[in-house]
């Protein structure tokens, strides 16, 4: 397990507030959870700005019902 510090934490989170501004979505925890944990993944990949990620996130993640369950129709490998 790869630990974040404080500022990539910070960087990981304003990624996701990014996406929530950019669609005008209420937080919702299940949809909250996917978004984040697609955040992580794609800083472990290497993406080291919260722009670049809020971008991916925005391209892959349309704010409808299927986030709120979790489930995603992310296709990226």
């Amino acid at each position: 397990m790869n630990y974040i510090t404080a500022a990539e934490f910070q960087m990981i989170s304003r990624a996701v507030v990014l996406w929530y501004r950019y669609y005008g979505a209420t937080p919702i925890v299940g949809r909250s959870a996917t978004l984040c944990r697609e955040a992580l993944a794609l800083f472990d990949e290497g993406v080291t700005t919260s722009e670049d990620i809020a971008a991916f996130l925005i391209q892959e993640y349309v704010a409808d019902d299927s986030l709120i369950r979790g489930s995603s129709v992310n296709t990226r490998h």
